[in-house]
């Protein structure tokens, strides 16, 4: 008899622990492979999430605040610490004015979720670039990519396997760039050569500065070997029979004027483009109308 009993509340407490996980699980958040549990949903009226959804420390306030700020999510510029006020909703929260995360411990707090003070809640979502998830179930999280193959190279995200990950791809230049970006946060590309650097090409190539007795590019050369470089600084090469005349005019642009060798830095010269440009119907100026100087004219003392 004492055994039956025994076996009884065995059974019975079994039971009770299968009812208790079951209503647990039941309000856990269940994710398909790919997804995860992403504080990405920005509630903007009703009330502040709750059960599983809600976020409750400020630990996990502060992370959201990272997350969504790095997946440009929302505008948020970081979490700006703990408060506790009726005037916010509880928990976590985004200030769109301010835009900052806060975090209000004032559980009792019954403000609505709104425009101006947006509640942070938790939400199923695809795993972003760069991690996995391949089981999905209760509360997954995505997986981030192993060092030796860190990136899904900008694939379709919610990726469900490890294979997805892979090393970082090489990328192939041309002659006179380089390539930028790291392949992993942002994708590699080619960019152009800056003044006083030159490139070969190939792959993963970088831009390597002109040595010290040769600081400089000519500007109407392709930067594409040690040779592009050169002693003379803002250098252009003519053919022969060739020179290089005034003879552009500019309507509109800068107001910093031409730059560098295209530049007309004395009143000589400008003479002497005054005759060119007459000379060869390039505009119909009448000569050179010599120099002048602008004062601009001083303020009235009762402005001062």
């Amino acid at each position: 008899m004492e055994t039956k009993i025994l076996h009884i509340k065995v059974i019975l407490f079994l039971l009770l622990q299968c009812m208790f996980v079951f209503a647990v699980n039941s309000e856990a958040p269940i994710c398909q492979a790919g997804y995860g549990i992403l504080p990405t949903n920005l509630r903007t009226s009703g009330s502040q999430c709750s059960g599983p959804f809600k976020i409750t420390t400020e630990a996990e306030c502060k992370l959201a605040a990272e997350y969504n700020s790095k997946n440009n999510i929302d505008k948020n510029e970081g979490y700006r610490g703990r408060w506790s006020s009726p005037y916010v909703p509880p928990g976590c929260y985004y200030d769109s004015g301010w835009k900052v995360y806060r975090f209000n411990d004032y559980t009792k707090s019954t403000k609505q979720c709104s425009n101006d003070k947006k509640c942070i809640c938790k939400a199923c979502i695809k795993c972003p670039i760069n991690t996995y998830n391949s089981e999905g179930g209760i509360n997954p999280t995505c997986t981030p990519c192993p060092s030796d193959r860190p990136t899904t190279n900008f694939n379709t995200i919610g990726q469900t396997s490890i294979d997805a990950c892979i090393p970082v791809p090489t990328i192939k230049c041309e002659a006179g760039y380089e390539f930028v970006n790291d392949g992993i946060t942002k994708k590699k590309e080619c960019k152009k050569c800056k003044n006083a650097y030159s490139a070969s090409g190939g792959n993963d190539i970088k831009c390597t500065p002109c040595p010290s007795d040769r600081p400089y590019t000519f500007l109407d050369r392709p930067t594409n070997s040690i040779n592009s470089c050169t002693s003379v600084k803002d250098a252009i090469t003519c053919k022969a029979g060739e020179g290089a005349p005034s003879g552009r005019i500019f309507s509109s642009g800068d107001a910093s004027q031409c730059s560098g060798i295209s530049k007309i830095t004395t009143e000589a010269e400008c003479k002497l483009a005054a005759e060119y440009n007459s000379k060869n119907n390039i505009d119909q100026k009448e000569g050179y109308g010599g120099r002048m100087t602008y004062n601009a004219p001083q303020m009235p003392n009762q402005y001062i």
